[in-house]
Formats: structure tokens, C-alpha cells, sequence
């Protein structure tokens, strides 16, 4: 699976002999492109059928797809033709090219990477290449299949399972312990020209986690270049805990051991895996990266496994210790593949569900049918809307981005409800835009639903400071009084009700749309939760509906998307009483860029404090009131108005 930049040096743009053929100079070009929006559920329905064993890897090089894997023969156009472990076809139409048919020989290839000049890098269990030996790793005209004879590896002692072209060295990962004899496990740089180890990457692996072999499973490089985290089976890196998955800087002449750790992984998965990480990417930005994990059920959330799960991990970080951001749970399914194409995060496996982080090989409360594949929201880690299926098999074994869409390698026959074997391509035409997710500003108008006591609503003109004007406006024969909290998105009111359901439908102002029942997907602990809410409200941020109840002096929140509005399954705690706010005493909440405004149902006063990514700033100040202005702010739910 071949992601990461592709920069090659200027000490690189000497001619390379492909047997009688001269390459040229070779280019500078960036990584995948990010996708700004969901891609169309709805497969291409020309691309060739893969028919048997797994495709793992795919480039674009010009016009043409090459993919590899384990598979044998593939069908384009209504012909069958035999092709072992790598083929080329038009990235347009599917057509075969019958021009390039290199002799790789039957056994697996893994991973393809873009050498940017016309040529490609292929790794794998290779031995030789049209009848020329090549230990692992080869270099071939992306045009001819030809060899690349300058390029020749040294003798590497296991298979290689990734590699990365970035910065003028092409870094593979596998199950190797040496190249050309010198110690080199798992890790190694090679020179792109040559094959030569470069020496830059000498890291330490040791102690299997769970038997099996040494091996690295993935590894991403951020597109900067500067830090690589890799994943797979080991317990120590250079002497140091490193369970499963290291981070290494590569800034300097030589890669050095990043101080990151986790012990989130020292957890017990299944028995049956010698290591339950099965993939890693780092997001465009260099913010985040998040792994997928194997592993069974083993106790889920509240045992504190990763196990058949998302999880995301920060990268500002460089200290032991570390947490994940967020985790999705599968309820006992495995992740195999992940790619963060900008504001998504594609994942793939043999999963039925996610969201599910309280059943075991089962369908529990919160979670949702996904099948295979799934657009996950990088802020949470909850399912977009985006359901396509697949046939589930063993899992997904490449993403690639182009600016045509999504594809996907795989190991079954059907995709999208299609006969689309082994590959997919998943178009950015016909997608989904994300929603703006407006919650509205300040200046501007805000509601309060009912008193407490009757079912007025009531708009104010608000500043952030001051109000302006206060009037009773028309309820739309709606019962407010039973209104549980409130909050506003892209012209959207949500309201909790004292039935313990909650309700969204459209609203501009003056006119109310037609209540519809959001789906809580079985989510009966939030369901009870509702009748109790006392103050709602959405931070875009971080994709939070945060929430308090009656009488408890927390400020809790769920995860929430209002894509396809799906309440997270588990509540976390935010804070406790804290910078002058009663969480126990709250009637309404309406978060506005920095600033929290909570309404007191002792008082009736209107408090306002600082809100940075989650906690709060200074001490709250009290901007209107019974006593300020004459307003009062006990509300069964206030909202910032937000078309």
C-alpha cells in the first residue's frame, strides 16, 4: 500500500539504464491527493475484475492504474488474461494493457510506489524479475515492465510489506532482520538510484507480542517527511517499550527513536494474533494519525482494549504516556486498511458495525451496520452516512486517492452491491459536499424555548454582551414546556424532549417544519438521559453535543454528526463545576466561537466564559439578567438562531 511524498534530490537526475533504455531526469511531485468531500457510494462499473487472491497495492502513473497482489489472471473487457501478482490497466476505461506483463514471478507482491520518472518500485516476496534476481524489492518500467538493472537491492532476508519514497530514500518495512547482511530490522532506507542500504535507518526491533515473527505490518511518513510511525509485531524498539507501534523522526542525517509511547497496546487481544495492529496513516496536515486494529471483542470499552477498533493519535506530542483522541469500536469485526483523505477517513475490513462499543459480535446500542467499508469524521471518529458494502471476506488491503475518487483493493467479488472484483473505484463525482455545520453568531438572534412553566418562545437580539431587544414570537403550536435542551445547525433545530426522544425539523425564524424522530440506533442510556437535560449545545470543533442534567454538577458530552445525526454511543465527562459555572443550575447552553453562555435556573442570569477546545478560559461574567436588564434566562432550551 503505497502512500507518502515522492521528492526525489537533484543528486537523483542522473540517467539510470532500464536495460538498452536511459530514464530521465526524475520529477518532484507530491503525495495522494486529499479528497474535500464523502465520495459517491456508487462504484465505476468498468473497472476490470481481479479474479482470484487479493489486490494490496495501486499507483497512478500517467493514464494507466498498475495494482498488485496475489492474484493470477484478471478479466477487462470481456477477456480473461493471465497476470501474476501485477497489472496495468487505463484509469479511465479499464482497458488491459497488454504491453506490460513484467514476470514478478507467482509469488506475493505487496506494495507499488511511483518513482515519478515512468519507472515503479515493487516489494514484496519478489525473487526475480523477468528471469533477473532481485531480492524483495525491485525497480521497473512503468511503460514496458522492463527491469531497471541499476537498481539492485542487496539480499534482504524477509519480505518486505511496505515502502515509501520520500526524500531521496526509499524506506521499506517488513519481517526482514537484515539487508545485505547487516543487522536492519524490520526498517531500512535504500538509495532509489542504487538499491544501495543507505545506513539511515538502523533500528533495534525485538521480543515478538504475541509469537509469530518480527515484522512490521504498515508504516506512514508524514507528508513532510519528518516522522514515520510504523506498526506490527514487537515489544521493544533500540531497548525501549514500544508494544506494537513506534514513531521515529527523520529529520536528521540518521532516523532516531521519537520519545512517543503508549502502553494502549499492551492490552490482551485475541490469543489466535501474534500482533493485532493491522494499519497506520498520518493525516495531510501532519496532525494526527490513526491506526486500525484485529482482535476480537476482548471486553471493549470498558475494559480499555483497542482492540477491532479506530483509534486517533495526535502527533504534537513526543512524550510516553499517550491516549488516543478517539476510538471506534466494530464489536468484534477487524480493521485491515485506513486512509485520511483531508476532512474523511476511509476505513476498510471484514466489519458489520461501527459505533458499537458495548456488543460482542453483535449489533449493541449506538451502533450502526457499515459493511466493510466506512467514512468515518476525523474529529470523532463517527460513521458518516456513507455505506456502499462489500463483500466482507478477510478485509481491504489498499486506498489509494486520485483526483477521480476513492479506489479500493480488496479480496472479494462485490462492492457497492456490484460485481466489482478485487477493485473499485469509488468517483468524487456524484459525492457528497460535508455540511457547513453553521451554529450561528453573535450579533444576531437567539431563541428560548418556554419559561419552564408554559410553551412561549422568545427572541432576543443579542450582541455577546448586551441585549438588544426581547419579543414573544409565535411556538408553532408546539408543547415547549416538555423541550429538553436545544441547539441549531445549517438550519436545524434539535430539541431533547422529557420523552426521551430526541427531535430535529426545520426552522427559519419564524415557521417550524414538521418534527421528525432522530434515530438513537438503541442508544437507551442517552434516551433516559434526556428527560433530565437542562442545556444543549454543538461544538463544530470537535464534533461534540455537549449537554447538562438536572442536578448534576458535570458538563458531559457525546459525540455527534449532523450528517446523518447519529448521537455517539458512550458519554464522557468534560469538566465539573469550574471557572465560576454551576453545572448543576444550567438552563441553556449556546456556545459562540470563544465564548460559553450559560443561562442559571437559580438566578435567571445570563453567564458568559471563555471556551478553548474544550475547557474553559477566565472566570464567567454575568452579561444580562433579572436584575441587569430585566430578561430572564430560564429556558427548557436556548439556541443561537443558525440558517
Amino acid at each position: 500500500e503505497s502512500r507518502g511524498v515522492v521528492a526525489l534530490p537533484r543528486s537523483l537526475l542522473a540517467a539510470t539504464a532500464v536495460a538498452a533504455l536511459t530514464l530521465s531526469a526524475v520529477p518532484v511531485f507530491a503525495a495522494e491527493p486529499t479528497l474535500d468531500h464523502i465520495v459517491s457510494a456508487n462504484p465505476e462499473n468498468w473497472t476490470p475484475n481481479v479474479n482470484d487472491g487479493k489486490v494490496e497495492g495501486m499507483v497512478q502513473v500517467g493514464n494507466r492504474i498498475i495494482a498488485v497482489g496475489t492474484f493470477t489472471n484478471v478479466t477487462a473487457g470481456g477477456t480473461t488474461y493471465p497476470r501474476n501478482s501485477i497489472v496495468a490497466f487505463n484509469a479511465t476505461t479499464g482497458a488491459m494493457d497488454t504491453t506490460f506483463v513484467p514476470d514478478v514471478g507467482t509469488k506475493e507482491v505487496n506494495d507499488i510506489v511511483d518513482a515519478g520518472d515512468g519507472t515503479v518500485f515493487v516489494g514484496g516476496l519478489i525473487s526475480s524479475v523477468n528471469g533477473t534476481g532481485r531480492s524483495k524489492v525491485a525497480r521497473i518500467d512503468a511503460t514496458t515492465g522492463a527491469l531497471v538493472t541499476a537498481f539492485k537491492p542487496p539480499s534482504i532476508n524477509g519480505q518486505v510489506t511496505d515502502m515509501q519514497l520520500v526524500n531521496g530514500r526509499l524506506y521499506i518495512g517488513g519481517a526482514f532482520t537484515t539487508v545485505g547482511g547487516v543487522p536492519r530490522t524490520l526498517l531500512a532506507a535504500l538509495d532509489p538510484a542504487t538499491g544501495a542500504d543507505t545506513g539511515t535507518v538502523a533500528f533495534t526491533f525485538a521480543q515478538t507480542w504475541n509469537g509469530g515473527k518480527l515484522g512490521v505490518k504498515h508504516f506512514d511518513i508524514s507528508d513532510d517527511g519528518h516522522t514515520l510511525v510504523a506498526v506490527g509485531n514487537w515489544r521493544t524498539v533500540n531497548g525501549q517499550a514500544r508494544t506494537q507501534i513506534m514513531r521515529a523522526d527523520l529529520t536528521g542525517a540518521t532516523a532516531t527513536l521519537s520519545g512517543w509511547a503508549t502502553t494502549r497496546f499492551t492490552s490482551i487481544c485475541s490469543s489466535r494474533f501474534d500482533t493485532y495492529l493491522r494499519d497506520v496513516d498520518i493525516d495531510p496536515t501532519g496532525t494526527y494519525f490513526v491506526v486500525v486494529t484485529t482482535g476480537a471483542y476482548s471486553g471493549g470499552i470498558g475494559s480499555g482494549t483497542l482492540c477491532d477498533a479506530a483509534s486517533r493519535w495526535e502527533l504534537a506530542p513526543t512524550t510516553s504516556g499517550q491516549n488516543p483522541t478517539w476510538v471506534d469500536y466494530s464489536g468484534g469485526d477487524t480493521f485491515t486498511q485506513v486512509k485520511v483523505t483531508g476532512p474523511v477517513i476511509y476505513v476498510g475490513g471484514h466489519f458489520r458495525w461501527l459505533n458499537n462499543p458495548y456488543a460482542s459480535d453483535a449489533l449493541g446500542r449506538g451502533g450502526v451496520a457499515r459493511t466493510g467499508l466506512a467514512a468515518i469524521d476525523p474529529r470523532n471518529g463517527l460513521p458518516f452516512s456513507w455505506n456502499p458494502t462489500r463483500a466482507r471476506g478477510v478485509g481491504v488491503w489498499e486506498f489509494m486517492t486520485t483526483n477521480a475518487g476513492l479506489w479500493v483493493g480488496h479480496d472479494t467479488n462485490t462492492t457497492g452491491k456490484e460485481t466489482r472484483k478485487r477493485i473499485a473505484l469509488f468517483p468524487s463525482a456524484g459525492g457528497t459536499a460535508l455540511p457547513a455545520e453553521n451554529t450561528g453568531g453573535l450579533p444576531g438572534s437567539v431563541y428560548l424555548l418556554s419559561n419552564t412553566t408554559d410553551d412561549s418562545v422568545t427572541r432576543r437580539a443579542f450582541t455577546g454582551s448586551s441585549v438588544t431587544s426581547s419579543t414573544s414570537v409565535a411556538n408553532g403550536g408546539e408543547t415547549w414546556r416538555n423541550a429538553r435542551g436545544a441547539v441549531m445547525i445549517d438550519g436545524t433545530l434539535f430539541t431533547g424532549w422529557s420523552n426521551g426522544t430526541l427531535r430535529a425539523r426545520t426552522f427559519d425564524g419564524t415557521t417550524y417544519g414538521a418534527s421528525t424522530t432522530v434515530n438513537l440506533n438503541g442508544l437507551t442510556d442517552f434516551a433516559s438521559e434526556l428527560p433530565s437535560v437542562t442545556g444543549m449545545t454543538y461544538d463544530r470543533a470537535s464534533g461534540r453535543l455537549y449537554y447538562t442534567l438536572s442536578g448534576q454538577s458535570s458538563l458531559f458530552y457525546r459525540h455527534f454528526l449532523p450528517e446523518d445525526r447519529l448521537v455517539g454511543a458512550t458519554r464522557f465527562t468534560a469538566m465539573g463545576n469550574t471557572n465560576g459555572i454551576s453545572w448543576n443550575t444550567a438552563s441553556g447552553l449556546m456556545l459562540v466561537g470563544s465564548t460559553l453562555y450559560v443561562g442559571s435556573s437559580t438566578t435567571g442570569n445570563l453567564a458568559a466564559v471563555g471556551w478553548n477546545n474544550g475547557t474553559l478560559t477566565g472566570t464567567a461574567t454575568t452579561v444580562s439578567g433579572p436584575g441587569i436588564d430585566g430578561n430572564s434566562w430560564r429556558t427548557r432550551g436556548s439556541f443561537v438562531y443558525a440558517a
